[in-house]
């Protein structure tokens, strides 16, 4: 006698739940004991029809499918079955004496995960039963995994395309995930080819990008880099691309493959806190730091090009009284009002900084 074939894997139910179906008595009750008997927990029906009334209040983990019943067949039963909510991905064995093509197809078409030929060798039937399983179980975590990608890809503004050299004469080799077409301000079942995306770049930034592009395809090498864009309602984005070359067997470049993000509200953040690390928040001045760059960076040109630069101080006498007797907010005031003037009477070369101001 075989010994059962009995799974290893911890994340298998215990007990495994299987709706049985066959019109033969007895070939439904020797089933049911050998299945028992190696572990799985069976629920029995002798009809297509009492098998839909059992799975509209109960979800088993796999069911198996006499093919051949009067009425309510197993091919017509496992197509009623998809189409109940919950039991799109269900795993259904159909058990059937013929060994035909004809039936093996109509049995897929149906929706049947698998096919088993009627045997009395009931080891092969668990050990059947346990691979549907496992690979059922092993199915739905790929979904969820690819359901949390989707996810927090669409958090991050992110979606992944896939580019190949395209045939003569087809119009666009570009395949984008739905998060990458909501990235562009597309719907996830539009159609985007490259040409329609460089449009959307401006102009005057296209040739950059362009050049970038046909630089990456020249040497296949990595591509990386910003591009702005314009979308369909004229809300202005930029777009982060990162795209590595892709061979075939014959180590002939074949595409690319890569990741696009928005990163629009990343870059804005970047520039304000650039700003506020440059610039004096209250004045817009350049501030102390920017003052001793530029100072060292005047004195450097001026060693080099041998000629001389003037640095003027000014200080705001009594500003102390000022902020004393009418408040830190006319001090403010005070302030933005000397460096407006003080910008109004320079020339446009001359440099009015923050750093010369004491608050």
């Amino acid at each position: 006698m075989n010994a059962p074939l009995i799974p290893t894997e911890d994340d298998l139910p215990a007990q495994p739940k299987v709706l049985l179906v066959d019109d033969d008595e007895v070939n439904l009750l020797l089933t049911s004991i050998a299945l028992r008997e190696r572990g799985f927990h069976i629920t029995e029906a002798t009809s297509g029809e009492q098998a839909m009334r059992t799975l509209t209040e109960w979800l088993p983990d796999v069911v198996v499918l006499d093919a051949l019943m009067p009425g309510l067949d197993g091919f017509e039963t496992c197509r009623q079955l998809r189409h109940l909510p919950g039991f799109e991905s269900l795993p259904v064995l159909m058990l059937t004496g013929l060994d035909d093509d004809e039936s093996i197809t109509r049995a897929y078409q149906a929706g049947a995960t698998d096919f088993f030929v009627k045997t009395t060798q009931w080891s092969l039937l668990a050990g059947r039963l346990h691979y549907l399983l496992r690979a059922s179980r092993t199915r739905l975590e790929l979904e969820r995994s690819k359901a949390k990608l989707a996810r927090a890809q669409d958090l991050a503004r992110m979606g992944s395309f896939d580019w190949r050299h395209g045939e003569r004469g087809e119009r666009s080799g570009l395949l984008m995930s739905s998060e990458a077409l909501r990235v562009f301000g597309f719907g996830p079942h539009e159609r985007l080819g490259l040409r329609a995306l460089l449009r959307m770049v401006p102009h005057d930034e296209r040739r950059a990008l362009m050049r970038q592009l046909h630089d990456a395809l020249r040497g296949s090498t990595v591509l990386a880099s910003d591009a702005p864009i314009v979308l369909l309602d004229g809300r202005q984005r930029i777009i982060h691309i990162e795209a590595e070359p892709d061979f075939d067997e014959h180590g002939q470049s074949a595409g690319f493959t890569g990741i696009v993000q928005d990163v629009t509200d990343r870059r804005q953040a970047e520039d304000k806190i650039r700003h506020l690390a440059n610039f004096d928040a209250l004045t817009g001045l350049p501030n102390r730091r920017q003052l001793l760059w530029r100072a060292e960076r005047a004195l450097e040109q001026a060693r080099r090009m041998s000629h001389q630069f003037a640095l003027l101080l000014i200080d705001l006498d009594r500003f102390k009284i000022i902020n004393d007797t009418l408040g830190h907010g006319a001090g403010d005031e005070l302030l933005v009002e000397v460096g407006r003037r003080l910008r109004a009477c320079v020339r446009h070369s001359d440099q009015v900084m923050e750093g010369a101001i004491e608050s």
